[in-house]
Formats: structure tokens, C-alpha cells, sequence
């Protein structure tokens, strides 16, 4: 009975490593060596221990699930087990609408790390910031709980509350009350800025729809604007997303070259990325925004971009999320997400923990007036000025009964108060300016 018993549980573990193989493929790879060191002896003496002596009585099948999330979360941050509710979450996510507080998340350390929050979810409304970490989730700890666990208890129904326990190295611990939302993520954003003299694109997310909404934004501008100097492109806060649409959008702005190398140990993963592409903007110069919460697909088109020569980076250094996540659907209902790939820039430098340095560093900052009280005093607002009227040789003395105060509109606008974003235009018109000016140079030489 008891050969009968370890036999049972062998052949359970049989089908755990069937069942996290996807079917059996890999089942005939477990190598000769393996069965020496005692790997499914060690598997078999701890399922029993778990089975016999735990306090509260697991079914074989939660083990099995338990050991496949331990088995991933173990590899790396990015790598995990996803439950058939996880999974579902993540499909929707890529299509723009969920539900929750709207960030993407990481593990480092056994803790919650943010990434980045998205673009007007309440995890950005409540001041959560790329490099957080979340320590408590409604009073629970963290330390112990997988990516999966950590996201599915983030999420919940719209309007419901929730109160998380962040730390910060600048701030050290900081309470956050939040109400999840339903997470709808416009993708991309566009407008023209600085006068109407500079197209601006703002994209959030790399989701199925970012390339073709690029292409079609920047196509309205320009023919609505038909003497733009050229284009931001603000990466910021975007944490990745769908790798075919960062070829595509860095394809957007290429005539040729590399857009991004896949290296993997096993060599079906292994491609480069070409661009064969048109150019959407004609040459016109390009500033692209980074920040500590561009990650992933992000890095990728800011590589590219910069790496080509195509554009100059603006801003702070990325995440450094440069790895690659195959999701592996499972016969119920979950799947595997699981680390196969590193990204490398055209220039062959891997984006994983380094990020992408930008060629003008712009810290991250707000502009206000000088005066505190957002005043403007000149010689006109001054009581009793000598004012003469046009035309006229007669002197007024102004009486005006508002002590000659005007208040500033300088910097009412979100534009004039984005210090990256002002310094990104001022790339984008002096790059412009100097390229007029080679040409003009250029052609006054031909002339002589």
C-alpha cells in the first residue's frame, strides 16, 4: 500500500510538471541528471509533508498551483503564475478598460514596486510615483505574496475603498486612501504646443491601437498645421505595453535601420526588429520624453529613436525594464507568463536594469513665478504713472482705484508649468532653427 502510495504521488507530480509544460511537450526534456539529484524525490518528500502535516487541509490541485507560483516568482520579477482570474484581467488590460487603481507593478525584493501609474487613474490622481512600494495593502503585508496575489487583491469593483502603505526613499512611509475606478486608458493624446508651433503626442500605453492613433494624430496636426518646426513625443509614464506596436510606432519615424534586438538563450526567440517605415514626419526634428516611469515598450521606441539619430532623448533615465514576457495560455483557464527574452538598443546596449539615458538631462520639475503672489508690476501699474495718450501732447495722471496690480496669466496653462515638456519644444525649435540654418548656409555657398 505504501509502494502504492508513493507511486500516486509520483505520478501527481508527473502530471504537475505535464500540466506547467503545457500539455507534456517538455515532459521528455527532464534529463537523466536531474533524476540523479534527486529532483523528483525532493518534490514527492515535500508534497507528502504538505499533505500530511499542514495545519489546514490543501486538495492536491491548490498544491499544484501553489508550486507552479513558487516555481515562477522565484526566476525573476516579471515571471509569474496567473490565475484564470489574473489572466483575464491582464487580456482586458491590453485592450484599454479595467478595473482597479491603474499601475503597473513589479516585484523587487519579495515587495510591490511600482513601475508606473497610469495616466489619470486614481494611483496617479493619489500621487503615487515610478519607484514607490507598496509595504500593506488594507493592513495586510506584503513581504510574502506573489505578483498575482498582490494585483488581484489591488483590484476590485469601482467604488470600493481601499488604503495602502507606501514607502518612498524620499518620503519614507506614506498612507494612501484610494477608490478603484473602472480603468479606461486613452492610449494616445495629442495636441499642438508652444504657440501651435510644435506637434505634440503624448503616448501612455503601447495597446493594440497606439500605432495606427499615432500615425492618424500626427497626419491631422500636420495638415491642420502644415508649418510645424516638428514633434514631441512624451514617453513618460508609459509602462510598456505590446512589443509589435513599439516596433511599429518607432517605425513611424524611420526610413531604415534597427529598431530593437531580441536575445534569448534559446534561439527561436532571437530577431531583430527592422524599420521600413516612411517617415510620417518628413524629416521634421523629434524630442522624445522619458522619465523613471518609461518602461518596456517605452524603451524600446526611445532606443530606437535615439540610437538612429532620429531624435534627442529629453528628460530623466528610464526604468530599465528591458525583458521579455511569453504568456503561455494553460488547460484551465490560467496561464504562465514567463521570461524568455532581453531587449537590446540598436547600438547593442541591453536596456535590463540600465534604462535608456537621455541625451539632455531635464529633471522633473514646476515652474512658478518669482513673486509668490503670481503678481506682474511694471511702470504702468505703478499709482500715479505719467501715462500720454497716442497722438496727443496731454498728460493723465492715472487714478486707477486697483493699486495698478495685475495678475500674471503667465502660468495658468499645464503646458508652461511642464519644465521637460517646455525644454523638450525648445529641442525641437532649435533643431529646427539650426537645420534651416545649415540650409540656408548651404545654399548661399552654391550661389558664390
Amino acid at each position: 500500500m505504501r509502494y502504492l502510495n508513493k507511486l500516486m504521488n509520483l505520478l501527481k507530480f508527473l502530471s504537475f510538471i505535464l500540466f506547467f509544460c503545457i500539455g507534456g511537450a517538455l515532459a521528455s526534456n527532464v534529463t537523466s541528471s536531474s533524476k540523479e539529484n534527486g529532483g523528483f524525490k525532493l518534490f514527492n518528500t515535500v508534497f507528502n509533508i504538505v499533505k500530511l502535516e499542514y495545519v489546514e487541509y490543501l486538495s492536491d490541485a491548490k498544491i499544484f498551483e501553489y508550486a507552479a507560483q513558487g516555481l515562477l516568482s522565484l526566476l525573476d520579477p516579471h515571471s509569474a503564475y496567473l490565475s484564470p482570474k489574473s489572466y483575464q484581467e491582464m487580456k482586458n488590460s491590453t485592450k484599454g478598460e479595467f478595473g482597479g487603481l491603474g499601475m503597473e507593478l513589479t516585484m523587487e525584493n519579495g515587495i510591490i514596486k511600482v513601475i508606473s501609474p497610469y495616466e489619470d487613474s486614481p494611483a496617479y490622481k493619489a500621487g503615487i510615483r515610478a519607484g514607490d512600494y507598496i509595504t500593506m495593502i488594507d493592513g495586510k503585508l506584503v513581504k510574502g505574496m506573489n505578483l498575482g496575489e498582490a494585483s488581484e487583491k489591488l483590484r476590485g469593483e469601482p467604488g470600493t475603498k481601499i488604503s495602502l502603505k507606501i514607502y518612498r526613499d524620499s518620503a519614507g512611509v506614506i498612507d494612501v486612501n484610494l477608490e478603484r475606478e473602472i480603468i479606461k486608458i486613452t492610449p494616445v493624446r495629442s495636441k499642438t504646443i508652444a504657440a501651435g508651433t510644435v506637434g505634440y503626442i503624448k503616448v501612455s500605453m503601447f495597446n493594440n491601437k497606439a500605432a495606427s492613433t499615432v500615425k492618424k494624430d500626427w497626419l491631422t496636426m500636420i495638415k491642420n498645421n502644415p508649418n510645424l518646426l516638428g514633434l514631441v513625443l512624451d514617453l513618460r509614464s508609459n509602462p510598456g505595453g505590446v512589443l509589435a506596436q513599439a516596433k511599429e510606432v518607432a517605425d513611424l519615424f524611420l526610413v531604415g535601420g534597427d529598431i530593437v534586438t531580441v536575445g534569448s538563450r534559446n534561439s527561436e526567440y532571437n530577431q531583430v526588429l527592422k524599420a521600413n517605415g516612411e517617415d510620417i514626419t518628413k524629416g521634421l526634428p523629434i524630442a522624445v520624453i522619458i522619465n523613471s516611469g518609461s518602461a518596456s515598450a517605452a524603451e524600446i521606441v526611445a532606443g530606437a529613436l535615439q540610437d538612429n539619430k532620429r531624435a534627442l532623448v529629453v528628460g530623466v533615465k528610464s526604468f530599465g525594464k528591458g525583458s521579455v514576457q511569453k504568456v503561455i495560455p494553460l488547460f484551465n483557464g490560467a496561464a504562465v507568463k514567463i521570461t524568455t527574452s532581453l531587449y537590446y538598443t540598436p547600438s547593442g546596449t541591453s536596456i535590463q536594469a540600465h534604462g535608456i539615458v537621455p541625451d539632455i538631462v531635464v529633471p522633473e520639475a514646476t515652474i512658478k513665478p518669482l513673486d509668490k503672489r503670481g503678481i506682474a508690476v511694471s511702470e504702468s501699474s505703478l499709482i500715479g504713472h505719467i501715462s500720454k495718450k497716442p497722438n496727443t501732447s496731454s498728460v493723465l495722471i492715472n487714478s486707477d482705484n486697483n493699486n495698478g496690480l495685475m495678475l500674471s496669466s503667465l502660468f495658468d496653462s499645464e503646458e508652461s508649468n511642464d519644465f521637460q515638456l517646455l525644454r523638450a519644444a525648445d529641442v525641437v525649435k532649435s533643431m529646427s532653427l539650426y537645420k534651416k540654418t545649415t540650409v540656408e548656409n548651404n545654399n548661399a555657398k552654391k550661389i558664390k
